[in-house]
């Protein structure tokens, strides 16, 4: 559905939010997290990866109801010293509410079904996300 390679940079995030709005996903209540997610794990990569002018590789698939999407940074394996992967399924350290950033994988763990990091061939970070149809009645709280 989407598979695209950009370079690494400020405007990143606004054009992987725009690949996938292009998309044509099928309507759902929770798209707005979905592209969320993704300016997300773009936003993530450019600062804390491959940085300005790296290569980024993006994946969007569907598969069912499910949304797989997959950020690959060719070149880049491991992390920076001192750093340690967070594990697929770990739960990321929440931060204070006064923290201005860091924020990014704890989205990522709070509102996919399943998320992971994967380092080889190269470091990917994938999440998939549940579509809920539009359709489907909230339940009230009373």
């Amino acid at each position: 559905m989407l598979d695209m390679a950009m370079e690494a940079g400020v405007g990143s995030p606004k054009e992987a939010r725009t690949a996938v709005l292009g998309c044509r996903l099928p309507s759902a209540r929770n798209s707005e997290d979905l592209v969320l997610l993704v300016s997300e794990v773009v936003t993530n990569a450019v600062r804390h990866g491959t940085g300005p002018g790296g290569k980024l590789l993006l994946r969007l698939e569907i598969r069912g109801d499910v949304v797989h999407f997959e950020l690959e940074e060719p070149g880049i394996k491991g992390w920076s010293p001192g750093e340690s992967p967070p594990a697929a399924g770990s739960k990321v350290a929440r931060g204070s509410k006064e923290q201005v950033g860091g924020w990014g994988l704890r989205l990522v763990e709070d509102l996919s079904d399943d998320w992971g990091v994967d380092q080889d061939p190269h470091r990917s970070v994938w999440f998939d996300l549940r579509l809920v149809p539009e359709s489907t009645a909230r339940v009230s709280q009373g």
